[in-house]
């Protein structure tokens, strides 16, 4: 039975090829290696349009319910039993022997989390903002990525753990992109700017739910970490996407 982790890996992860490919539209230019008179498009930037609609597409693939997979396959899943080591095309774990549905949901987030937040996609972002105004600004897009992880009550305890977890791996993602140095220096500025808005909403929470009150608590720690000094700062290590193409291949 535990052999079904291996099957679960690239069934839970299907969707990874699908989300490189509409991540490409995301501040993306439509370009040819053209010659002079050859009537191709040279150089145009992807409709905001298009580009808003790769975002729904990519947002959807860090929503809680998405990640969250159902307690009848979690059951199926024992441990690796002796003789059957966990390999590079297994999910990483934090629980030891037993599966961990929490970090595979980690493991996706992170794969999609990468694909969005490259450096080099949110400073063709700002480029594209300043040349052209589209409707598809830096901050907007931020926003959208911070409002998809949000824990909200209407999910389930499981659903909300995964979306805490998600919420972290986003701020790992963002200190990062502060601490960028060979990048446009205006996608840190923004980054910075974001990181403050978060820190006065963190420390606002009045609620009681014991589980959220720890989660800012680690938000704020981290954070206040970085920016005491973020030379001394060490960033979580973020979990590895098992291999893919060709599945089966040993080590």
């Amino acid at each position: 039975m535990a052999t079904l982790e291996n099957v679960l890996v690239p069934l839970y992860l299907s969707h990874r090829y699908q989300t490189e490919a509409a991540a490409k539209s995301i501040a993306g230019v439509q370009y040819a290696y053209a010659a002079r008179g050859d009537g191709q498009v040279i150089n145009e930037v992807v409709a905001a349009t298009a580009q808003k609609e790769s975002l729904k597409a990519l947002l959807r693939t860090l929503d809680a319910k998405f990640l969250a997979l159902p307690e009848s396959v979690i059951r199926l899943l024992p441990p690796q039993p002796i003789g059957y080591d966990r390999s590079r095309e297994n999910f990483e774990t934090h629980t030891g022997l037993t599966f961990d549905p929490i970090a595979a949901a980690e493991t996706a987030a992170n794969h999609s989390m990468t694909l969005l937040l490259n450096p080099e996609r949110l400073a063709r972002l700002v480029e594209q903002y300043a040349r052209q105004k589209i409707d598809f600004d830096l901050n907007y897009y931020l926003d959208q990525i911070l409002a998809q992880v949000a824990v909200r009550p209407e999910q389930t305890p499981f659903e909300q753990e995964i979306a805490r977890m998600t919420q972290k791996l986003l701020l790992n993602h963002l200190l990062r992109l502060a601490a960028y140095q060979d990048g446009q220096q205006q996608v840190n500025a923004v980054i910075l700017a974001k990181l403050n808005d978060l820190r006065v909403a963190w420390s606002a929470y009045t609620g009681v739910d014991v589980q959220q009150i720890a989660h800012y608590a680690y938000l704020f720690h981290q954070l206040k970490q970085f920016t005491d000094d973020p030379r001394d700062f060490k960033m979580p290590t973020l979990p590895k996407t098992p291999d893919g193409q060709p599945i089966g291949c040993g080590d």
